[in-house]
């Protein structure tokens, strides 16, 4: 069983549409720290016993879900609603951008290992395990399930 390590935040607005039109859907902002169970198998062996995910879907909130996977430098903020320039992906990401928040819902998380609130070294532990894609896609995974997405359109 997942447990939420906080709980999601929410955030829900109208989207405005590309004419100036009277917004038809309603955008939302869902984001926390998921607790995956312990062990957390690795796939070059060992395991973790605590892993935090930190997640954030922005869009749509009945469109599909489009994940962003950013590496490991990147966060889980890809693009900003208030001011697009705040993620780092605000070039293609966004109200209006080719992966357009009126139409999709956008997901990012921090990577395993990476510099954000989702597991990794820390300062007092310097060594990590190694951590490669396939881990990241089993996060992928069990992040996709306690949200309940059932398919990604990308």
């Amino acid at each position: 069983m997942i447990r939420y390590a906080e709980a999601p935040g929410r955030d829900e607005r109208p989207v405005s549409q590309p004419d100036g039109g009277l917004p038809t859907m309603t955008s939302e902002i869902l984001q926390g720290i998921l607790r995956l169970p312990a062990p957390f198998p690795l796939h070059h062996g060992g395991s973790l016993e605590e892993v935090r995910v930190a997640w954030r879907l922005e869009g749509a909130r009945e469109g599909p879900v489009v994940v962003a996977l950013g590496g490991i430098s990147a966060h889980r903020r890809i693009f900003g609603t208030d001011n697009p320039r705040d993620g780092w992906w605000s070039g293609l990401a966004g109200p209006g951008r080719p992966l357009d928040s009126n139409r999709f819902r956008l997901l990012g998380f921090d990577f395993l290992g990476g510099s954000g609130e989702t597991t990794g070294p820390l300062p007092a532990e310097p060594v990590f395990p190694s951590v490669s894609s396939y881990d990241q896609a089993d996060l992928l995974a069990a992040l996709c399930d306690e949200l309940g997405i059932g398919q990604l359109h990308a």
